[in-house]
């Protein structure tokens, strides 16, 4: 599903106004599916930026993504979650 989230997350950001933000929220814990597709974002659109999400309710994003979230069904009991929030600058 990467490349349907890569084709959806870039779609959306195209419709941000400056100082708008896109949250992307994904029901998978695949680091392909989720931090990948944000660190590609982030390279190839750079006017948005990774900003904090609160409240917190989760664990860190891997890879470096600390203000990324990820919720566990082990930990969280909940189904497997990652949100990431950008900012367009």
């Amino acid at each position: 599903m990467a490349e349907i989230q890569w084709m959806m997350i870039n779609n959306c950001a195209n419709k941000v106004k400056t100082g708008g933000r896109l949250v992307y929220s994904t029901c998978t814990i695949t680091v392909e599916e989720n931090e990948m597709i944000i660190q590609r974002f982030l390279e190839k659109q750079p006017e948005f930026k990774l900003v904090d999400i609160t409240p917190k309710m989760g664990l860190p994003g891997l890879r470096g993504l600390n203000k990324c979230q990820r919720l566990y069904p082990h930990v969280h009991h909940s189904n497997g979650f990652f949100i990431a929030k950008l900012q367009k600058t």
